[in-house]
């Protein structure tokens, strides 16, 4: 399928955190007027996200408040996207200490995108069986 564009993990970021209130506003204002499903979200750019947020070296923030940034994210109608498998990835990330990409793996799994994981992770095995 095609979409009328893709989004970027700086955009996340900045409606985000709106730690630059002008640029978000505008963000939010330009996404708006898109319609329903019309921008890619990517999986990468989702866990790029998820990473920059988390960082003690950029945001450093909670798992929980992880969480609920991503779930505001997912809410975005514009944004094409796996919803089923980012949302199972991110209550992962929150319930786990997992790191989000073993998170999105398990929640491929979990959504039945695969049926098996292939990992040398103990942790992720466990959780996975």
């Amino acid at each position: 399928m095609h979409h009328k564009a893709a989004v970027d993990t700086n955009v996340l970021i900045r409606i985000a955190t709106g730690d630059l209130p002008d640029v978000a506003l505008r963000l939010v204002k330009d996404i708006a007027t898109f319609p329903k499903a019309s921008i890619w979200l990517g999986e990468a750019v989702f866990a790029e996200a998820v990473f920059v947020l988390s960082s003690p070296k950029q945001y450093g923030l909670s798992r929980a408040a992880i969480r609920s940034i991503g779930q505001e994210i997912l809410a975005t109608r514009q944004f094409a996207c796996e919803r089923e498998v980012l949302q199972a990835a991110i209550d992962a990330y929150a319930a786990t200490k997992l790191d989000f990409v073993d998170c999105l793996l398990l929640s491929q799994k979990r959504c039945g995108k695969v049926s098996q994981l292939f990992t040398l992770d103990s942790e992720l095995k466990k959780i996975s069986i």
